[in-house]
């Protein structure tokens, strides 16, 4: 049997690459480290082995770094430091971009730079990162050992990089250590405050670890996610770094194809996709964990959030009550059924579930609205200003604009 693996990943540093060696018998830590010139140390500390002399996995993916690859032991981590040569064009923002540093990173390793002033084409920028075993992980893999692995005739890589075995033995080893080759790509800059993309970046870099479980972060994704038409919490994919999003998304299907009876990662996929409103893909995978568990919760109010972002409210409404005759009182489900009632102008209805939530701090401003628009409706004028106040000292602008119009 055929297996092919694509290494085909597009990530934020186009001009960089990540070099590889795919393990072949008889070879170890020092042979490599002499055939390429390095440390065995450098070698073990970005593979992120435990021991020097750890054996390598037949066809194990063995990153190589670049010789500047420096171990600080009394600090516990690698510095890598190089002289960057400014070309026309370039600010000091889109070269913290490329080297994945902040600003402030590189003004403190530069102190004649000013912030603001313009850069001199041809002159030249310290750069200096602590990485970890991620830091030279890119989309362009280059694989060193092409030539020798292509001799095999078990097996070969192509010119676009698939990695093809044709031996079922080594299949699960290979899985599993380029799986994680792959992960370590998804970087996620720690001063990243979105609580989706901490989410997402847990799921992912987490799920092959047999002590994680997800239902954890599942469930704060979907209490993210799926307060559907909330204008304040839900964030479109335009405010989504693209190429994170793009990596996630490529990473998930990839996992899927392993693991094709985790409900929980076809729910995962299906949020994200939600998230960044296709529709279709995210319908996709709901149908596809509820195929394998009829009776999961979030699944279900998925199913019915996708008809309520279609703006299919007598739909969404069908199915939204369908799920609570089933479960108890639910924050995600009162705020829903509120938004379906809302739409659908049935503002005593839209009111008794709005009314019901308890724990709606990120977007009372805009519950406080959606509460007072319906009391103008019923023409509780003075009740429905006692919301829209609220909604008001919050800034909300739709609340402000209905509390000019009724209240003032």
């Amino acid at each position: 049997m055929n297996y092919t693996i694509y290494f085909l990943f597009f990530f934020c540093f186009a001009n960089a690459q990540t070099n590889v060696h795919i393990a072949l018998p008889g070879d170890d830590i020092y042979k490599l480290a002499s055939k390429y010139h390095l440390k065995p140390k450098q070698i073990a500390h970005i593979n992120g082995f435990e021991k020097i002399n750890q054996p390598f996995s037949l066809y194990q993916t063995i990153i190589i770094p670049e010789k500047y690859y420096e171990i600080r032991i009394e600090e516990n981590r690698s510095i890598k430091e190089i002289f960057h040569k400014v070309i026309d064009g370039e600010s000091l923002y889109s070269i913290s971009r490329k080297f994945n540093l902040t600003v402030f990173d590189i003004l403190e390793s530069n102190q004649n730079l000013k912030q603001g002033k313009p850069l001199e084409p041809g002159s030249t920028i310290r750069i200096i990162s602590s990485n970890n075993n991620a830091s030279q992980i890119s989309g362009q893999l280059i694989i060193l050992n092409r030539d020798e692995v292509n001799k095999r005739k078990d097996i070969r890589v192509t010119s676009s990089n698939k990695i093809i075995i044709n031996n079922d033995d080594y299949q699960t080893q290979f899985i599993k250590t380029n799986i994680k080759l792959i992960l370590d790509t998804l970087t996620l800059d720690e001063n990243n405050s979105n609580p989706i993309f901490k989410r997402i970046h847990n799921v992912i870099t987490n799920y092959n670890d047999q002590s994680y479980s997800m239902e954890l972060d599942i469930l704060g994704l979907s209490e993210l996610l799926l307060y559907v038409n909330s204008d304040l919490l839900y964030q479109n994919s335009k405010d989504a770094d693209y190429n994170f999003k793009k990596n996630s998304l490529e990473l998930i299907d990839k996992m899927l194809k392993y693991n094709p009876n985790d409900v929980n990662l076809f729910i995962f996929s299906s949020l994200i996709y939600l998230w960044i409103n296709d529709l279709k893909k995210a319908n996709f995978y709901c149908n596809e964990a509820l195929t394998i568990d009829p009776n999961h919760f979030i699944g279900q109010i998925i199913n019915a959030a996708i008809f309520a972002k279609k703006n299919e409210w007598k739909n969404a409404q069908y199915e939204f009550e369908k799920i609570k005759i089933e479960m108890l009182e639910n924050n995600i489900l009162n705020y829903n059924l509120g938004e379906v009632y809302f739409n659908l102008i049935e503002p005593e209805k839209s009111n008794l579930y709005f009314e019901k939530i308890n724990d709606f701090n990120k977007i009372k401003a805009e519950i406080y609205y959606k509460i007072g628009k319906n009391y103008t409706i019923l023409e509780k004028i003075d009740k429905g200003c006692e919301y829209l106040k609220k909604s008001y000292l919050y800034k909300y602008r739709k609340g402000e604009i209905e509390y000019l119009r009724h209240c003032r």
